[in-house]
């Protein structure tokens, strides 16, 4: 696969006093003394630019220093992880990961290795939710060996682990899958389906909900260990008898590059910790649709092996979904 070769780079600063109440200790140990700087590997506006920066801005109270985010996108998000990779392991340079870098590794050498990153703990953690047609025959993925020809599978995005399960499970549940790629959005996706386009969407709460409260979808599987809150009726993957992609739900995790010595790496993480606890960050997080899901450095760490163990053999079979776009 041809690598996109686009380079967007913007500077975006927060300036906040460094006498903080809470920080005594890190001011101690010497870190942190200046700014710094978070990777963005998405351009502004997008959904996790706008979680980089919201969480830098609190993040920073609990740090002491300001915290300036930088926007270094192109490669599906590869040239943003590499550039975290390949940063001084100081704790100066940090950047935020999700499962879609992971994937990209799978399916191509990339430079960098998302099981060597520092991790510092996870921030969002998102289920997802599988979506057919209000009046489709559809009541369940086992159905959809009954159709008699592919299921249309229009997508956002080729390396996202939502589209991922969708792949993995027509091969568990033998039948075949057509991903129709291309969309820049996961609402265009959802109208893509609206049009008779596909069989099966696949979209985060903040998008399917509004067709859901309108009658235009109606949910069929949800991705996560038990059932989604808002959808009590419809079962997750767990519960289909697939525990291994329970957590290929849409996780954002904060990392910075191999071998941060541990002393600051505990800084970073208990300075994550308390912003997610912030009365402001989970306020703002509920106001922007954002789902925390706190999880400390080393159960991520372990959450990301898991990931690349479940996806790594079916490597060939994603590969396949691709080019057969083509």
């Amino acid at each position: 696969m041809k690598k996109m070769v686009i380079v967007f780079v913007s500077l975006s600063l927060w300036v906040f006093g460094v006498s903080l109440p809470g920080i005594a200790t890190a001011a101690e140990k010497g870190f942190p003394n200046k700014e710094i700087t978070v990777i963005c590997s998405m351009a502004p506006g997008g959904g996790r630019d706008i979680l980089t920066r919201g969480f830098s801005k609190v993040m920073s109270k609990h740090m002491g220093v300001p915290m300036v985010v930088l926007n270094i996108t192109g490669g599906a998000q590869t040239r943003g992880a590499a550039a975290i990779y390949h940063a001084a392991p100081d704790g100066y340079t940090i950047g935020f990961g999700g499962q879609s870098e992971s994937i990209a590794q799978i399916l191509e050498e990339q430079d960098y290795d998302m099981r060597k990153f520092s991790q510092i703990g996870r921030v969002q953690s998102t289920q997802e939710t599988f979506f057919v047609m209000p009046d489709s025959p559809f009541k369940s993925f086992k159905d959809f060996k009954t159709f008699g020809k592919p299921i249309r599978f229009p997508v956002f995005s080729l390396t996202t682990g939502s589209t991922v399960v969708g792949m993995i499970l027509s091969l568990r549940e033998k039948f075949p899958l057509k991903v129709i790629g291309g969309y820049k959005q996961q609402t265009e996706a959802t109208l893509a389906l609206l049009r008779g386009d596909g069989e099966l969407i696949v979209n985060n709460p903040s998008v399917g909900m509004v067709f859901f409260k309108t009658g235009e979808i109606r949910p069929i599987l949800t991705i996560g260990p038990k059932r989604y809150p808002s959808f009590p009726e419809i079962p997750s993957v767990a519960e289909m008898g697939y525990k291994d992609l329970a957590n290929l739900s849409l996780d954002i995790w904060l990392m910075g590059p191999p071998e941060i010595p541990k002393e600051r790496l505990k800084i970073l993480e208990d300075a994550l910790m308390s912003t997610l606890k912030d009365p402001e960050f989970v306020n703002w997080a509920k106001k922007v649709s954002i789902d925390l899901g706190p999880l400390n450095g080393e159960d991520n760490a372990k959450r990301v092996l898991d990931f690349f163990k479940v996806v790594e053999p079916y490597k060939r079979d994603i590969e396949k979904n691709i080019m057969g776009m083509k």
